[in-house]
């Protein structure tokens, strides 16, 4: 609905969020500072809950937006954890391949795992075997 003022200008719907008016919406003139109620007015307990409800809203609300944060900033450190584990990995399949060992050994413990063979082929499962 469409309110014009008696200045002639229309007015335009807002929302107060005072204490004794939470939530209530009113017409307010632009030109002249007139205003006037449209929704009737508020019982006392919904004075009285609609601001803590808003408060807590608003502190799930920011709650909500810095664990988004966290969440973005740990994908990106793992994202750069991929990248260096990437890196490394290849590392030392260049060093495993000029050394003359087959890509994937990898000591552990006195033990010898085997992954992938020379080049990249299959050489095996994951077995441990003891050194000779």
């Amino acid at each position: 609905m469409v309110l014009i003022c008696d200045c002639g200008k229309q007015a335009t719907i807002k929302t107060s969020w005072t204490n004794r008016n939470p939530g209530r919406r009113f017409y307010c003139c632009p030109s002249c500072g007139f205003i006037g109620w449209t929704d009737p007015p508020m019982c006392c307990r919904a004075v009285a809950v609609i601001p803590g409800l808003l408060r807590a809203r608003n502190e799930l609300e920011e709650e909500l937006e810095e664990q988004l944060r966290l969440m973005r900033e740990k994908d990106q450190q793992l994202k750069k954890l991929n990248k260096f584990l990437i890196l490394t990995i290849s590392s030392f399949d260049t060093l495993l391949f000029f050394r003359g060992l087959p890509i994937g050994t990898w000591w552990c413990g006195g033990f010898r795992l085997l992954g992938l063979g020379h080049l990249g082929q299959k050489g095996g499962p994951a077995i441990p075997s003891i050194l000779g």
